[in-house]
């Protein structure tokens, strides 16, 4: 996969890995072995657990957790999130609020990440389980805050480089077990970047900035 305006993850790592004074090769058995994938039934109390240990002070925004590949590279990342914004869609004071924008910021061994969520769509006010297909670009759509598309994708950042990871079109959902202004719950699975960098997530988000704009993002 080229990526014209930016770098390479494996470029990213070999940056980490000078930066950091030398970390190791990617591919050899590396600070990944002690990272915890928290998406399964049974790490769901301590991943719990790490989300909540944000709540009352503390600098973290929530709790992150994903595994798979990205650039035929594997990964594993249980970590907790240094940031997480929302952007709503309200046409005018009297008009109701929708979901747009969801960003999560984090950091694995070896790189730092924005997992950003676009054309979430739906009422602000209903809080219930949704399954949204990932869909690029649907943003752009004239449904795009009414139908079940999102358009999803990971940076990965190391210094000033960074690569993007598009969620590959119709590969796979993200859904939401939880969707309030405070809380946001849920879990994700698709290739990002080639069909075959398949990642499977979950993420609990406690959202610490909340803007709002008069029409949707692109």
């Amino acid at each position: 996969m080229m990526l014209s305006r930016s770098l390479r993850l494996s470029t990213l790592l070999l940056v980490s890995s000078l930066g950091a004074g030398c970390l190791g090769d990617f591919k050899t058995p590396s600070a990944y072995q002690s990272q915890i994938y928290y998406c399964q039934t049974s790490e769901m109390p301590a991943f719990q657990a790490l989300a909540l240990s944000c709540i009352g002070g503390s600098s973290c925004t929530g709790a992150f957790s994903m595994r798979g590949t990205m650039q035929d590279q594997p990964l594993t990342v249980g970590t907790t999130l240094q940031q997480s914004t929302l952007a709503l869609v309200q046409a005018d004071a009297a008009a109701p609020e929708f979901w747009d924008v969801m960003r999560m910021t984090g950091a694995s061994p070896y790189f730092e990440f924005v997992l950003h969520v676009k054309s979430v769509g739906g009422d602000v006010t209903v809080d219930q389980p949704r399954t949204l297909n990932l869909r690029a670009g649907a943003g752009s759509l004239p449904t795009s805050l009414d139908d079940d598309l999102s358009d999803v994708g990971q940076t990965l950042q190391v210094g000033g480089a960074n690569a993007e990871q598009q969620g590959l079109s119709d590969s796979g959902t993200i859904s939401f077990t939880k969707l309030t202004k405070s809380e946001i719950d849920g879990v994700f699975h698709g290739s990002f970047g080639t069909s075959t960098d398949v990642v499977d997530g979950c993420f609990i988000m406690f959202p610490t900035q909340i803007v709002t704009n008069p029409s949707p993002s692109p």
